[in-house]
């Protein structure tokens, strides 16, 4: 809730809200599928008309190939379309929603990764601990 002391045109009480998924499934033949889905939730203000409820949903598909050395895969981001640059703030004076244009929505990538763990000697190098 925004609460304003100068000007009480500026009250607001909204909720917002959101999650986030990240699942990767396994699957025979050494292939993976990746999925990411951002879902950001917000209530309708009168003072703005648009739909503010956005879900950006990114996947890969992973073959991989040769020990696990190299990977070839296809990924598609944004796959519903819906990347954008929001935001709404309310202050003590004033409530603004802006939007700005997002050049790169919906694309496709395809993909070929070198894993380098694979290159000491055979031996498999451990990556530092977090």
């Amino acid at each position: 809730m925004a609460k304003a002391s100068v000007s009480e045109q500026a009250n607001a009480q909204y909720w917002t809200g959101g999650g986030y998924l990240d699942m990767r499934v396994y699957l025979p033949k050494e292939i993976e599928i990746y999925n990411t889905i951002d879902a950001s939730l917000r209530q309708k203000d009168s003072r703005f008309p648009t739909n503010n409820n956005f879900v950006f949903w990114n996947a890969e598909l992973i073959k991989w190939i040769y020990k696990k050395e190299f990977q070839v895969k296809i990924a598609v981001n944004d796959i519903l379309n819906q990347k954008n640059g929001y935001s709404r703030n309310f202050n003590s004076f004033s409530f603004t929603e802006t939007y700005n244009n997002t050049i790169l929505r919906r694309h496709f990538l395809v993909g070929f990764v070198w894993n380098f763990t694979k290159m000491n000697g055979g031996a498999a190098v451990t990556p530092p601990a977090k």
